[in-house]
């Protein structure tokens, strides 16, 4: 898995982003699993992208990310 990590105003940020690999067909390549993969993990807000979660908070932030999504539609 590549990952990128950002500095942001000369402190080190949690903050980690999964490398988006290039895709040549307009048809299947954003909805292969490579490429679909790293988009929405990067969509994901920091406090569940930082890698020192654990499995199970992960699995909570996550579960309270969708319910809030779906209740706010």
């Amino acid at each position: 898995m590549r990952y990128v990590r950002f500095l942001a105003m000369g402190m080190a940020l949690s903050r980690v982003s999964l490398v988006v690999p290039r895709h040549r067909l307009s048809t299947y390549g954003r909805r292969a699993f490579a490429v679909a993969g790293p988009i929405t993990f990067n969509a994901l807000p920091d406090e569940l992208r930082d890698p020192t979660v654990n499995t199970t908070t992960f699995r909570r932030l996550l579960k309270t990310l969708f319910f809030s999504s779906y209740l706010h539609v």
